[in-house]
């Protein structure tokens, strides 16, 4: 009897010791995640040619969002107004209704609208190319906009290019009446960046689009534009006989350069857009009054 109080006593003390000794904490849950998703796969693969089908997945490696689709992603050339993008699970489902156009390559760049769902990691700038045809066009463009009175440079400025196919309107009258053929928005730093690009002369404009249907059709939209026609620009890849490596040996007592003949440093050409806003040359009428019995009053706008 005596030994089952000591042991009941032994243990309660022991308890007690233990709750004291016990400091509890908040567990950690790790680092923040800071890293956006990655693609895993893409049906078709990305830079597929001889492109036929109607769908097109891709999968990513964890769940996503999709934010602002109407401003952000962006289908070069723009003839796809049909196009369905949305969700499903870890990857976004593209269905073209529409026609393609053979031998073209086309571009859906969804600029900041993929994002990971729990910490809003954004993707930037994620491109899926494709060819209607047996090559990938692979030109590039790139440019800067700034304001043309202070030289600040403008940030979200869609800076277009222009393709002379039209066979009713002249190419300096196409940013008022239809959209262009290829669209890129400028960063922070008022820069722009084109890709896959087709081998013709282009006329390159910009506008701060006030009512998102990217065509000059405001009077208070901004505008800027190059006085002349643009072309992409592109590297050579370098011939195997220019990279064959150099006969001299680690014995020999001069140490060889790296031979770099056949190698060109990639120079895509930069265009400097001065982005301004147009006087509003629109005449008005301002008022509309009878002056005598046998006049009237017409007062415009100087």
């Amino acid at each position: 009897m005596i030994r089952s109080k000591c042991s009941f006593l032994y243990g309660f003390f022991f308890l007690i010791f233990l709750c004291r000794c016990a400091n509890p904490v908040t567990p950690e849950g790790g680092p923040k995640d800071i890293t956006p998703p990655k693609v895993a796969e893409c049906d078709p693969p990305l830079l597929t040619t001889h492109f036929h089908k109607k769908d097109i997945r891709i999968t990513f490696n964890e769940y996503i969002q999709l934010k602002d689709q109407n401003n952000q992603i962006n289908i070069a050339p723009p003839k796809l107004p049909h196009t369905d993008i949305r969700l499903r699970g870890k990857s976004i489902l593209i269905k073209l209704a529409d026609t393609l156009k053979s031998n073209t390559t086309y571009s859906i760049n969804f600029g900041d609208a993929i994002s990971d769902l729990t910490e809003n990691n954004v993707l930037h700038d994620f491109t899926y190319t494709f060819s209607t045809g047996s090559y990938i066009d692979s030109l590039s463009l790139s440019g800067r906009i700034i304001n043309a009175f202070d030289q600040v440079p403008q940030k979200d400025v869609v800076a277009m290019l222009y393709i002379n196919e039209n066979d009713t309107l002249p190419l300096d009258s196409l940013p008022l009446h239809v959209k262009p053929y290829y669209m890129a928005k400028t960063n922070e730093t008022g820069e722009f960046t084109f890709r896959n690009l087709r081998d013709v002369p282009l006329m390159l404009f910009a506008l701060k689009d006030m009512n998102g249907d990217n065509i000059f059709n405001l009077p208070n939209e901004k505008v800027a534009f190059c006085d002349s026609l643009v072309k992409g620009n592109y590297v050579k890849p370098p011939s195997p006989e220019s990279l064959k490596k150099d006969s001299i040996t680690k014995s020999d007592t001069l140490i060889p350069k790296k031979d770099t003949a056949g190698i060109k440093k990639q120079t895509t050409p930069a265009y400097t857009l001065l982005l301004f806003e147009e006087s509003d040359s629109l005449q008005k009428i301002l008022k509309a009054d009878m002056v005598n019995e046998s006049q009237v009053g017409i007062f415009y706008r100087f």
